[in-house]
């Protein structure tokens, strides 16, 4: 599926079950349509309307991502830096599955999720060392006076690569959807995570903070 005909097929499905409506009346979050059924029981759900859809003056046919597999306890609805996070422990784990990643997220942002090759992984429990790294890094990043919050419950097993890269799809589509042009869309979150695998050839364990910092910044 590419960008094109996801979109066009989650515009008409969110019609039908009356998004212009629900938005008019402040109702967001409330519907769901299940967009990929994945292997070993995992599956990718949107959660509509988001809280940053509008209908006037043009349409944003905002929506959450989340992800349920048979390996986390409910709903995982993943930000930019978990998913960052769970490349990382990949990374850090495998240092040699770094040119694959890199590959197939340049795929997606180009194609879609057209011609996908998942490799095997398994759905280990992340590092605890890793998860206060990101929680330290938090700790200094501030927006309106608050401090960014990490939830690192959600980072507490690894995905599947399948179930990592269809989520990064459809948030890709959803930065298409809330950002158009002349913002960047789905270009910017696309590279951020190319540098964070480019930085592993000059920093050991890749330049995470310098990273999240951008993300945070978004």
């Amino acid at each position: 599926m590419d960008f094109i005909l996801a979109r066009d097929y989650i515009e008409s499905e969110f019609e039908m079950y009356g998004f212009t409506d629900r938005v008019g009346r402040g109702l967001f979050n409330i519907d769901r349509l299940l967009v990929s059924k994945l292997s070993f029981g995992s599956r990718v759900e949107l959660s509509f309307p988001g809280t940053k859809a509008v209908i006037e003056p043009n349409p944003v046919y905002d929506f959450r991502v989340d992800l349920y597999t048979p390996y986390t306890r409910g709903r995982q609805s993943l930000s930019h830096v978990n998913l960052l996070v769970d490349i990382a422990h990949k990374c850090r784990r495998q240092p040699s599955m770094i040119p694959y990643i890199r590959k197939t997220i340049c795929n997606i942002y180009e194609k879609g999720l057209y011609n996908m090759v998942y490799l095997p992984c398994g759905c280990e429990e992340i590092g605890k060392d890793l998860l206060r790294e990101v929680e330290k890094i938090h700790t200094t990043i501030f927006h309106n006076g608050r401090q960014k919050k990490y939830h690192a419950f959600l980072n507490k097993r690894s995905l599947a690569y399948e179930d990592l890269f269809t989520v990064i799809f459809w948030v890709y589509l959803q930065e298409d959807i809330n950002y158009p042009p002349p913002a960047s869309g789905r270009e910017l979150p696309f590279k951020l995570y190319i540098e964070f695998l480019d930085s592993f050839d000059t920093v050991e364990g890749g330049d995470l903070e310098g990273v999240i910092r951008k993300i945070l910044e978004h």
